[in-house]
C-alpha cells in the first residue's frame, strides 16, 4: 500500500519595527494609535521586551521522515522610501533585502528550521517606509510568503511586517513684540528635527502665517 504525500504547513507570524529607532534621526515617544515599539529590530530567537512581536513559525507535517526547505518570498505590495520605490530581492531564499538605489531600507531573514520544527526569524529596519496617512504616526503592513517544501509539495505561511511612523517636531521656544510699523522685522529660532522620515524632499517647511493678529 503506498499513501499520499501530505503537504506540511507552516504557522503565521508578525513583527514590529520602528522609525523612531532608526540612528541619529528618530524620535522614540509614545504618539500614535499604535506604537508599541521603539526598536528598529526583531529577532524571534530572543527575549527582549524592547521588541515586538508574535514569535516563531511551526511547520508540521504528518510525514514525519521528510525532509523540509524553508524559503521566502519578496512582497507583492509596493512600497516606497520618501517616494521611490523599493525593490525587494530574495525570492526563493532564506533573506529578503528591500533596497532604494542600492541603499538597504528592510532586511527580513529567516534560519532553515531546528530539530523541534521551529522557524526564527528577523527583521532589521535600516531606513524610512513611506506610510499611507501623512499627518499622523500610522503603521504600514505587508507580508512575506514563507515557503516549506518537503520534496513533493509546497505550503506557504505569512510573515507580517508592521512598520511604525515616525513624525517631526518642532519647537518655537521664543517670545517677543515687534513694533507695528512698516520695514520692523523679527527673525526667531526654531529647533527642527524631521524625525525617522528626514525632510520632504520638496517642501519640508511649510509656513501657513499668523492665527492671532488682531
Amino acid at each position: 500500500i503506498t499513501g499520499d504525500n501530505d503537504p506540511p504547513t507552516a504557522t503565521s507570524s508578525s513583527a514590529r519595527v520602528s522609525e523612531e529607532g532608526l540612528p541619529l534621526v528618530g524620535i522614540p515617544d509614545t504618539d500614535g494609535n499604535d506604537d508599541f515599539t521603539n526598536s528598529t529590530t526583531y529577532d524571534s530567537s530572543i527575549i527582549d521586551p524592547n521588541q515586538s512581536g508574535t514569535g516563531q513559525i511551526t511547520i508540521t507535517d504528518v510525514d514525519i521522515n521528510d525532509t523540509h526547505t524553508v524559503t521566502l518570498t519578496a512582497p507583492t505590495d509596493a512600497l516606497t522610501s520618501n517616494g521611490d520605490p523599493i525593490s525587494c530581492a530574495g525570492s526563493g531564499s532564506q533573506q529578503i533585502v528591500g533596497s532604494v538605489n542600492g541603499v538597504v531600507i528592510i532586511t527580513i531573514s529567516i534560519n532553515n528550521y531546528d530539530d523541534k520544527n521551529v522557524v526564527n526569524y528577523s527583521v532589521s529596519l535600516t531606513g524610512p517606509v513611506d506610510h499611507p496617512d501623512p499627518d499622523a504616526e500610522d503603521v504600514v503592513s505587508f507580508n512575506v510568503p514563507v515557503n516549506v517544501f518537503d520534496g513533493t509539495d509546497t505550503s506557504s505561511g505569512a510573515l507580517t511586517i508592521n512598520v511604525e511612523d515616525d513624525s517631526p517636531t518642532i519647537i518655537a521656544d521664543f517670545n517677543a513684540i515687534i513694533a507695528n510699523e512698516v520695514g520692523n522685522s523679527l527673525t526667531a529660532p526654531l529647533d527642527i528635527n524631521f524625525g525617522g522620515d528626514g525632510p520632504n524632499t520638496t517642501t519640508p517647511i511649510d509656513l501657513n502665517g499668523p492665527t492671532d493678529i488682531n
